[in-house]
C-alpha cells in the first residue's frame, strides 16, 4: 500500500469528474479507486474549494491549508503537485524541507522557464525522490500498444499532423511528448505563423524528427476540445481522433474501388482506456518507484521534452 498527498485541490485533482463517474479524471478518482493507494491527504488554500471538495469526495482523507502541517503529520509516499506552474519548484523546494518522498508527480509544465529546469534537475540529482511529470498519453495502456505496434511492424515513418485546442504550453506540451514517445527526439521547430495570447502561443508549427517531420497546430478556443494525432508510415495509418480521443491502426489493405492501389482501410480500434488517466498515472508512479531502470529511461526522456518545450517557449514568445 502506498499513501498519496495531492497539493492543489482544482479541476485535475478534484474536479473534472466524481466518485460515480465511470470516467477517472482525477486525482482523487484515481487514489480512491486503486487498491494498492491511499489518499492521507490535499492541501488546498481556497476554503470554499475545501468545503466543495468534501461534499463531493467524502470523509476519508484530511484537508489542509497548509503543505508543511500536511506533509510533517503524514510524509505520504507520492506527492502530487498540481498547483499553477509559476509554483511548482518553490512547492518542490518545500516538499524537500521536510522530507523525500518516494515520488512526486508534477503536472505540466513541470516549470516555468528554462534557468528553472536547470534548477529543478540539479536539486533533483541529489535527491532520492523520482520526479514524474504527469504527460497522461505515456502512461496510457493503449498509446502504450500503439507504441509498441510502431515498434514492431513500422520502418518507415512518412509523416504525421497534429491539431489540438489550449496553448503550446498548456496542451501542446501533451503533444511534444507524444511526439517524442511514438517517433523520437525532435531536433528542430519551424514556425509557418504563430500568435501570442495571454502568455501562451498559437499558430501552426513544422516539427522535425531523427526519422520524419511533421505539422502541428493549435487553436485558440476555449469552447472547444480536440486533441488529435495521425502518423502516416509504410505499413498502417496510426491514429488519434473524436470527442473521445479513440485509438486506431488502419493497416494497408487493397483498395476496393482501384483494383492496382492499395489504402489504409483495414481499420482496428485500440481499447479505450484514456478515460482512465487519472488511475493509469498513479499505475505507473507505483510501477517506478521499485523500477530504477524504467525510471531512468523515462526519466531521461521527459527531461528531454520538458527542456524542449520551455527552449521553444523562449525561442517562439521572444
Amino acid at each position: 500500500m502506498y499513501t498519496i498527498t495531492i497539493i492543489g485541490g482544482g479541476a485535475i485533482s478534484t474536479g473534472y469528474d466524481s466518485p460515480k463517474d465511470k470516467n477517472i479524471l482525477t486525482h482523487i478518482h484515481g487514489s480512491s479507486v486503486h487498491p494498492d493507494i491511499k489518499l492521507d491527504a490535499i492541501v488546498e488554500i481556497d476554503i470554499l474549494q475545501q468545503s466543495h471538495i468534501r461534499d463531493k469526495w467524502g470523509e476519508d482523507f484530511e484537508l489542509f491549508f497548509n503543505v508543511e502541517e500536511a506533509l510533517k503529520k503524514y510524509k505520504s509516499d507520492i506527492v502530487v503537485v498540481a498547483t499553477p506552474t509559476s509554483t511548482h519548484l518553490n512547492i518542490i523546494k518545500e516538499i524537500y524541507k521536510i522530507y523525500e518522498p518516494k515520488l512526486i508527480l508534477c503536472e505540466k509544465p513541470v516549470v516555468m522557464t528554462i534557468n528553472e529546469l536547470n534548477e529543478l534537475e540539479i536539486i533533483q540529482n541529489n535527491k532520492s525522490t523520482k520526479i514524474l511529470t504527469n504527460y497522461i498519453r505515456r502512461f496510457d495502456p493503449s498509446i502504450n500498444d500503439m507504441k509498441r505496434f510502431i515498434d514492431t511492424h513500422i520502418d518507415e515513418i512518412h509523416h504525421f499532423y497534429g491539431t489540438f485546442t489550449k496553448g503550446f504550453l498548456h496542451n501542446g506540451s501533451h503533444m511534444i511528448d507524444l511526439i517524442y514517445m511514438l517517433i523520437g527526439d525532435i531536433t528542430d521547430i519551424d514556425v509557418l505563423d504563430k500568435k501570442v495570447v495571454d502568455g501562451d502561443i498559437f499558430g501552426k508549427f513544422i516539427i522535425k524528427t531523427d526519422s520524419s517531420l511533421g505539422v502541428i497546430s493549435n487553436i485558440d478556443d476555449n469552447n472547444l476540445s480536440l486533441f488529435e494525432f495521425s502518423i502516416y508510415t509504410d505499413e498502417a495509418k496510426i491514429e488519434i481522433r473524436g470527442a473521445n480521443q479513440d485509438s486506431y491502426i488502419c493497416n494497408i489493405k487493397k483498395s476496393d474501388t482501384f483494383s492496382d492501389y492499395y489504402s489504409f482501410s483495414e481499420e482496428k480500434k485500440l481499447s479505450k482506456t484514456l478515460n482512465k488517466y487519472g488511475y493509469n498515472s498513479l499505475e505507473f508512479a507505483i510501477k517506478i518507484i521499485d523500477n530504477d531502470s524504467l525510471y531512468n529511461i523515462v526519466r531521461l526522456e521527459q527531461n528531454k521534452v520538458n527542456r524542449f518545450i520551455l527552449d521553444s517557449k523562449e525561442e517562439l514568445i521572444g
